[in-house]
């Protein structure tokens, strides 16, 4: 059985995401932001982005290096845990679709106990929707969590010679109408895609929901 060693680190969304973080064992790490900012993924062109709109709303641009759509990062607006597996760990594997869903089992149990109701992990393909590829919680990947039909924990993913990284974000206030703005995207579309715990009535403290992650992860 291996342990979990879990830690918190806060920074800029750019320094987090920046971080060249050396892991040897399972890892969780919470990730608190001290500013606001557009996230685009790895692969994503720039030009989907409102300049006018990201002025407005006194935000930068980061890029992270995993994949996926556009995410909205502000302090206290959504809860950024990162966990990391080593290689050789029994939980890693090679296969994309299936590598996610250990993560995003524990998150559903997490979101159960504070009271979301008809929490899903999603398996199988890629389910992209119409502005999937543009904004990550319009789509929904392998081992992602929605309630219903909209998601609340998207995750993505990369490699090293390590192991794997594991991004992963829980929507406290989803921001959809500024989210869509910033990347050219249809307001409507995104909010019906997009779910958050404001909208669900649940106030849990950021801390509580961490341990509960923690109490989840696989032994």
């Amino acid at each position: 059985m291996a342990d979990w060693h879990d830690s918190a680190c806060s920074g800029t969304t750019a320094s987090l995401h920046a971080r060249n973080a050396v892991a040897h064992e399972r890892t969780i790490t919470w990730c608190r932001p001290t500013d606001a900012a557009l996230v685009l993924g790895s692969t994503q062109d720039e030009a989907i982005v409102d300049r006018e709109a990201l002025a407005k709303a006194k935000l930068a641009v980061v890029r992270r290096r995993s994949g996926g759509g556009a995410v909205l990062v502000r302090p206290g607006a959504s809860l950024w845990v990162d966990a990391f597996l080593p290689r050789n760990d029994a939980l890693f594997h090679v296969d994309v679709g299936v590598a996610f869903e250990w993560f995003g089992q524990a998150w559903a149990s997490a979101l159960a106990d504070i009271g979301v109701h008809n929490v899903q992990v999603h398996r199988g393909a890629y389910r992209a929707k119409l502005w999937g590829r543009r904004v990550c919680f319009a789509g929904m990947g392998p081992g992602e969590v929605c309630a219903g039909d909209r998601k609340l924990v998207g995750i993505s993913a990369r490699r090293t010679r390590e192991g794997a990284w594991f991004q992963s974000a829980l929507l406290i206030d989803a921001e959809t109408a500024l989210l869509a703005r910033l990347v050219h995207a249809e307001i409507a579309q995104i909010a019906a895609s997009v779910g958050d715990l404001r909208s669900l009535g649940i106030d849990v403290p950021a801390a509580d929901i961490v341990k509960l992650l923690i109490s989840h992860l696989p032994a």
